[in-house]
């Protein structure tokens, strides 16, 4: 890899809003550039037939859809798996240690920012439902162009990570740059300082419990 770059962003496009659905926990609705998702939140609810002595009880049970009209062609499985451990690492699991929580999660339209909108989505919706987390998530996606072998080449990088010392707790690449040439760069350091104006207008949201934000 000879060369690499960022592609312009623009977090201008953000918009998000709290208190989207009636009858459950929480619930949040995020949207950025060509990308939306609702998330409700559900529980938590007592698992039945569960002992202490149980290892890696399930904590979270999540339902992603992805509808066939949502131009995208990200795979469920993949940001179930995403968005289950980052989660999962971040929930205060003591208080949790013998209930489940619902997470739903409803994908309206999609691009290649779909997985940060549905980290920041999930994460919006568990603060209004005031679940116990260590600290606040947010996500980012960078796109990058990158010359490799005399070609062209194009990817993106998705982040989920903490608001207070932004600490990475899972990251995703899509397109042919190999994962140990990504992290040689500085790529992961820029796409969150310029996620920074973001996160810091989700910070005085969840705050001030300012649930709409324009």
């Amino acid at each position: 890899m000879n060369a690499i770059d960022s592609v312009p962003d623009q977090l201008e496009s953000v918009k998000f809003k709290f208190d989207v659905c009636q009858r459950v926990a929480g619930s949040a609705v995020f949207e950025m550039q060509n990308s939306k998702a609702v998330c409700s939140i559900k529980g938590p609810f007592p698992r039945t037939g569960f002992t202490k002595e149980q290892s890696h009880p399930e904590m979270l049970k999540i339902n992603i859809q992805i509808p066939t009209y949502s131009n995208t062609d990200t795979d469920v499985a993949q940001l179930h798996y995403f968005v289950k451990h980052t989660f999962e690492s971040i929930i205060v699991a003591d208080k949790y240690d013998s209930m489940f929580l619902e997470i739903d999660v409803i994908v309206l339209e999609g691009d290649d920012y779909l997985r940060s909108v549905v980290l920041n989505v999930v994460s919006l919706a568990l603060v209004h439902a005031n679940v116990s987390m260590r600290d606040l998530v947010f996500s980012a996606t960078e796109k990058v162009n990158f010359e490799r072998e005399g070609q062209m080449e194009k990817c993106a990088i998705t982040l989920a990570f903490t608001s207070a010392n932004l600490l990475v707790l899972q990251y995703w690449v899509d397109g042919k740059i190999p994962v140990h040439e990504l992290t040689k760069t500085d790529i992961i350091v820029r796409t969150i300082r310029k996620a920074e104006p973001l996160v810091e207008r989700l910070r005085l949201a969840v705050r001030s419990k300012v649930f709409v934000e324009q």
